[in-house]
């Protein structure tokens, strides 16, 4: 089955309607690619690409903005690259590292293979990349019910020349179908190198705020995939509510993929991967019949987290902390606040998060900092991750227990998303020196210690957060207490006094002291 669609956008096509006379023939696209999913049972992707142009020699390659520094790796899983010219003689293609060049001028047609690839099954020749169930989501995938190709993995594109107009014609699989993110049919070539091709067997849901693809043969009952729906539906309405981004509900609003995992989740592995695309596309690993499991639905949280503040804030590498730690934050607290947790499961899950940062912490002296400046390495991932949450709620707990209170953590991020800045994403001294003068305080010992610094965030740093205590249960409405009140922790601490007093004050009656202390020194001086 063939599919075409014309990716042209929308100034570019008002010019042509005006500058046509009637009748006339719209010009070819500079671009056309021909994709063959036909073959994605063997794991590969055949792809045609027409171009003409008068550049000479020709360079084409992968995106360097999409391609989180791999680029050479996903070169390696290009495979049989030939390129035609219009008489259709074979033409010399010559690469270096991460591009491809044809000494030519004029039409010219390049056919290449794209082949699934990751850490454990890496192309032959490539460099080895760190792995982790994060960083498997954003690596191309293919077999015989789906496939899953990041748009930086799939299309090449001419180096420093201006893409006008492109079409794309799919070839699916008897069955198939395609769904794209930025609606029916994506209209520039920015939306297919900032999102993923997702094609396959799906069971669609278009939700006014959301759209869901899942895999047909673990899609799960309609009950159950309703219940989700609704849940996917109750975060995002929170979170555009805490952010402010109004965009993260309008229309079409976030493509939400899940993914078949078939194995579930790595054992060992305490959360569920997602991944986020700056085109709104996320998408979550989830094992067969865990749709509505917890660990996923604070995977689904954490992807709609981070892919709204990647549309909302730029930042420098060493402030990386701040969102991806308020994705990481967010995941447990994003379901609490949008009422589809109770109290206890958001301490529970943000309890993992703590453990998991202090095991982290104590091994490792990285800063915060560090972490956001050095890639994708595995220790780095894991600390920027976790250190970034608690750092984060530490930041949230900090300012709510201020008097009075400029706000909380997500009313900075607000604050710092509205900024008029000079074209240079903020780094730790801005956002250190914003703090400052949005709270009228010092901050300089916060970033020292925590994020510039190595010490370990205590636990003591987050007693106000906005979670109420576990004992309370799970929430009644959609917008639970600020904080725990004055009144709540004096009678917690009353409590806390008689249990540990009672016993000693029943020993001198009962003459069996509990251990030696002062009232048994009182028994032996009147004896």
């Amino acid at each position: 089955m063939k599919r075409t669609i014309f990716l042209l956008p929308v100034i570019l096509t008002s010019v042509f309607c005006l500058a046509c006379p009637a009748g006339a023939e719209t010009p070819s696209p500079s671009l056309r690619f021909r994709v063959d999913l036909t073959r994605s049972g063997e794991g590969v992707v055949s792809v045609t690409l027409d171009l003409e142009t008068d550049r000479q020699p020709l360079v084409l390659g992968f995106d360097q903005a999409y391609t989180r520094g791999w680029g050479d790796f996903l070169s390696s899983c290009v495979e049989e690259v030939h390129a035609l010219d219009e008489r259709g003689e074979e033409l010399t293609v010559t690469k270096e590292r991460n591009a491809w060049s044809v000494d030519h001028q004029g039409r010219l047609t390049l056919r290449y293979l794209v082949r699934a690839c990751g850490p454990a099954s890496p192309p032959p020749g490539s460099e080895p990349i760190p792995d982790s169930p994060e960083m498997r989501l954003y690596l191309p995938r293919a077999d015989a019910s789906q496939v899953f190709l990041p748009g930086y993995a799939l299309f090449l594109r001419p180096e420093s020349l201006p893409v006008e107009r492109v079409s794309l014609d799919l070839e699916l699989p008897p069955g198939w179908s395609v769904l794209f993110p930025s609606g029916e049919e994506p209209l520039e070539m920015e939306s297919l190198l900032a999102n993923p091709l997702l094609a396959g067997d799906l069971s669609l849901v278009e939700r006014g705020s959301f759209r869901l693809a899942v895999p047909s043969r673990v899609t799960p009952p309609q009950a159950a995939l309703d219940e989700f729906v609704e849940k996917v539906d109750a975060l995002l309405a929170r979170l555009s509510s805490l952010l402010g981004g109004g965009e993260v509900t309008a229309a079409p609003g976030p493509l939400l993929v899940v993914l078949d995992t078939e194995g579930g989740v790595p054992a060992g592995e305490d959360f569920q991967p997602s991944s986020s695309f700056p085109g709104g596309t996320v998408a979550v690993a989830v094992p067969e019949g865990g749709l509505l499991s917890d660990r996923t639905l604070e995977a689904v949280a954490r992807g709609l987290s981070s892919s709204l503040l990647a549309r909302r804030l730029s930042l420098r590498d060493e402030a990386a902390w701040l969102t991806e730690g308020a994705s990481w934050y967010l995941q447990d607290l994003l379901p609490y606040e949008a009422g589809v947790w109770g109290a206890a499961l958001a301490w529970e899950r943000l309890n993992l998060v703590y453990e998991s940062y202090r095991e982290l912490r104590s091994s490792r002296d990285l800063t915060l900092a560090e972490a956001g400046t050095r890639g994708r390495e595995p220790d780095a991932v894991g600390l920027l991750a976790r250190g970034g949450a608690m750092a984060c709620a530490a930041l949230d707990a900090e300012l709510r227990d201020m008097r009075p209170a400029p706000g909380d953590l997500f009313s900075f991020l607000r604050e710092l998303a509205g900024l008029k800045g000079n074209g240079i994403p903020p780094g730790n001294d801005d956002l250190l020196s914003l703090l400052e003068t949005w709270t009228g305080r010092d901050w300089s010992s916060f970033f020292q210690e925590y994020v510039e610094g190595s010490r370990e965030i205590p636990v003591s740093a987050l007693s106000s957060l906005r979670i109420a205590p576990p004992e309370d249960g799970a929430l009644t409405s959609q917008n639970p207490e600020s904080t725990t009140s004055t009144s709540q922790w004096i009678l917690l601490g009353v409590a806390v006094a008689l249990v540990l007093l009672v016993p000693f004050l029943l020993e001198p009656y009962t003459m069996r002291p509990r251990r030696p202390g002062f009232l048994e020194k009182k028994l032996r001086e009147e004896d």
